[in-house]
């Protein structure tokens, strides 16, 4: 049976969470045990979506299998993981609340019909957007990708080898859409690798903690429920 190997692709404007640290501890410990081969590879650069190609670069450079993205504030278990690579999904995320003032529970996710969500037996669902901070890929998205679209590949000489810039394409950058309605890379790599043939899915079970000057915990599902439903 082929080894799994994941490539944890992590960017960062600033300094690393304490919890996400912890989070990811506790993953290597996990991913040890599975024999599952891995490397971590961080970018510090203020503009996130130039991070997450320079690391989308780096990881297809590795011949790893998937790309793991994990954003320095967010804070997770390591089963939610294992669950992502056992899906054997293409693309699949772990939704995080958004930081909103009011606490309130809010998710940045997109469904085909908001009004007919259908959850599997392992507790996913198909999104048609998603945020990327918890993210798993697998390179056949990338490859794909690639041969779609010749006309994103960009260059840079100073940070990622020689090797690596054959792999550093414009996948992860803000657009707007034909109404001027702006995207973020998150939202047009989904549309992306949606047009590509691809499903993207999210773990509606998976909690995680948005980290910030607060902690915003919470599941997806929780989101479904009715006030009666969470009064039980």
């Amino acid at each position: 049976m082929k080894q799994i190997s994941v490539c944890i692709s992590m960017p960062a404007y600033d300094t690393m969470q304490v919890g996400t640290c912890l989070s990811l501890i506790k993953l290597m410990d996990k991913f040890t045990a599975a024999k599952i081969k891995t490397t971590v590879q961080t970018f510090k650069c203020p503009y996130v979506g130039y991070g997450r190609n320079v690391l989308a670069a780096m990881f297809l450079e590795t011949g790893f299998d998937y790309q793991l993205n994990i954003d320095a504030d967010v804070e997770f278990e390591p089963d939610v993981v294992g669950r992502m690579i056992i899906s054997e999904k293409d693309a699949i995320c772990v939704p995080y609340r958004k930081k909103t003032q009011d606490q309130t529970l809010k998710f940045s996710v997109e469904f085909e019909d908001s009004q007919n969500i259908t959850i599997d037996k392992k507790g996913l669902v198909e999104l048609t957007k998603g945020p990327a901070g918890l993210t798993l890929v697998h390179r056949k998205v990338y490859e794909k990708l690639m041969k779609d679209h010749p006309g994103l590949k960009i260059k840079q000489k100073e940070i990622i080898s020689e090797e690596a810039n054959k792999y550093f394409y414009n996948f992860w950058d803000t657009t707007f859409d034909k109404k001027g309605y702006w995207w973020g890379e998150d939202v047009n790599f989904c549309n992306l690798i949606r047009a590509a043939g691809f499903k993207f899915y999210g773990v509606v079970d998976g909690e995680t903690t948005h980290l910030g000057n607060y902690g915003w915990k919470g599941k997806l599902i929780d989101t479904f429920k009715t006030p009666d439903d969470k009064d039980q």
